[in-house]
């Protein structure tokens, strides 16, 4: 069935999961953006994306958009909303053991400042299109985690907004209370060493610095850095134990090493100005055209000091992932050769770099010419290997996909 897709090579051609123009009750969507995935046990293909209205900014209103495929991409059902309009951010879905066989979540982050304006403060309404009870979360509160489930493989959907002993959010760490955090790194599940069945998940995080106010708006803060999430109940609650303020570096995906008893983390450098604004706590510079690394061996309450690997410096999120013992990472490469320069920033020539080594030594091909901007990269089957991607600067033309193996990779 995939062989019918994909080139003697061993990659297929581009394929698309979502066009833009999508109509959703009155709103159109502009942008479909930072798409993610997830492939149930009985082989049903899952993915998902913010569907941007308005102006498509960061902050304005966004919908959960579905497609479903029972053929690993051949042929898809056609995209939908599964979410009422909100200001959420990136969307990381994962499967769970439930009565009823297999739960599907999705973990996205819910500005509830920006998500109250869209609704007029009308807290009965805002509960009915986005199942967000403003009793319960606070109506002082910046933001939320949100576990969306389906035990029908997406027919249907349920909203939990995390609060109390779920959520990682509002508990000081080292100085700082996190209110938001933007899971953009795709949840990874340890399948081996002390910690096997815990999910984990690298994301950029805003925190409030001990002794200052916390208001109703996450933007009032800098984004301070990164931290990753982890859950030892099958992602029904998740905890932090350790974050990275350093206003060094932001988005950021992790996955396991050493045999299931360390961590890697790789982060998107951050814009200059933020430093200037908030003077980091190391003098660290990646060089053009590397990126951030650190390792934790203690599950991630300490972190190793940055360093860097020569893997695109393109201000874009990268997706990590592991299959085996291989260590996939998906990113926009740059616009082109540069005589100075090395490759120039842009979010163009989509590359999947890869390491076998616990990310000590990377090599890397292109996959995607053309634009290619958040994305996700993992298992489709024990075989083939799959990247999504948002087309255009962010989103504009619609998420695209291209399905490759390791025999194309190492070629």
């Amino acid at each position: 069935m995939i062989n019918e897709i994909l080139s003697s090579e061993g990659v297929s051609e581009l394929q698309l999961a979502f066009e833009p123009g999508l109509k959703i009750g009155k709103e159109t969507v502009c942008r479909n953006f930072q798409p993610s995935f997830v492939v149930t046990s009985d082989g049903i293909l899952l993915v998902f994306c913010q569907g941007r209205v308005g102006d498509g900014g960061d902050d304005d209103l966004k919908m959960i958009l579905m497609n479903r495929s029972r053929d690993f991409g051949k042929t898809w059902e056609g995209a939908r909303a599964i979410s009422g309009a909100m200001n959420h951010f990136a969307i990381s879905p994962y499967l769970s053991a439930s009565e009823s066989g297999e739960t599907v979540s999705l973990l996205t982050c819910v500005d509830l400042n920006v998500t109250k304006q869209y609704y007029g403060d009308d807290y009965a309404l805002l509960k009915e299109s986005t199942g967000i009870d403003m009793e319960v979360v606070g109506v002082e509160t910046p933001c939320v985690l949100c576990r969306f489930t389906t035990n029908d493989v997406g027919d249907t959907w349920q909203n939990e907004p995390l609060t109390g002993d779920k959520t990682p959010l509002g508990k000081p760490h080292s100085g700082d209370t996190p209110i938001f955090f933007n899971a953009i790194g795709q949840v990874h599940v340890i399948n081996q060493g002390s910690h096997q069945g815990r999910y984990i998940l690298g994301g950029p995080v805003f925190a409030v610095p001990e002794g200052a106010e916390i208001t109703r708006d996450f933007r009032d803060y800098a984004n301070s850095g990164s931290a990753v999430i982890y859950s030892d109940d099958q992602g029904a609650s998740w905890k932090m134990d350790g974050l990275i303020a350093d206003y060094l570096a932001n988005e950021a995906s992790a996955v396991s090493i050493d045999g299931g008893e360390g961590l890697l983390m790789v982060r998107r450098f951050n814009k200059e100005g933020m430093m200037l604004a908030h003077p980091t706590k190391t003098s660290f510079r990646p060089k053009f055209g590397e990126r951030i690394f650190h390792t934790s061996s203690d599950a991630g309450k300490t972190w190793s000091e940055p360093f860097s690997k020569e893997i695109s410096g393109v201000k874009c999120h990268g997706t990590m992932a592991k299959i085996g013992n291989r260590i996939y990472f998906s990113v926009p490469k740059g616009y082109g050769p540069d005589a100075e320069n090395g490759w120039t920033y842009g979010r163009e020539n989509g590359t999947i770099y890869f390491s076998d080594d616990d990310g000590n030594a990377w090599s890397h091909k292109t996959i995607e010419e053309g634009t290619f901007s958040y994305n996700t990269v993992g298992q489709l089957t024990d075989k083939y290997r799959i990247t999504f991607f948002s087309r255009g600067l962010m989103g504009e033309d619609g998420i695209g996909y291209r399905i490759f193996t390791d025999t194309w990779l190492d070629s």
